[in-house]
């Protein structure tokens, strides 16, 4: 992860450097396995959502030209007002959850499918009992 996302109460922040540091010099000390396999599995929705991603086509007159949805995937933590620490996945792109897939769109996934969901939520979904294992697992030899 290139840069981490906080958001607790009304105060937000994007950390990059030494507060980007900060963070993961937390989860290396407390979890460093656990931080691994957050990271990898974060890496891995990102890297097929991307991959995955439909670019609008221009049609014959020029409309419709891609707005670039593809490249405001991101992902980050927040911290909640309870001060927990919450991984995100998203897009930035304010029109990305109306994304579908349509007739002549060029992917697997079904027609009428949004693809913030199938590409994004679901896998995010998934690698939560991964992460999960993880952090227990970790934090139980400590015990």
């Amino acid at each position: 992860m290139t840069q981490k996302k906080i958001k607790g109460g009304n105060v937000s922040s994007t950390l990059k450097g030494d507060g980007f540091k900060a963070i993961d010099d937390l989860l290396r000390i407390v979890t460093p396995n656990a931080q691994k396999v957050i990271e990898s599995e974060f890496a891995k929705i990102e890297a097929h959502a991307k991959n995955e991603w439909l670019i609008r086509q221009p049609t014959k007159s020029g409309r419709y030209v891609s707005k670039g949805s593809k490249h405001k995937i991101y992902t980050g933590i927040k911290v909640t007002k309870n001060a927990k620490l919450r991984f995100v996945i998203g897009n930035s792109a304010p029109y990305a959850w109306a994304i579908k897939v349509g007739v002549e769109s060029d992917t697997n996934l079904p027609r009428g499918t949004r693809i913030a969901n199938d590409l994004l939520w679901k896998p995010s979904k998934k690698a939560t009992d991964i992460i999960i294992e993880a952090l227990a697992e970790e934090l139980m030899r400590k015990i």
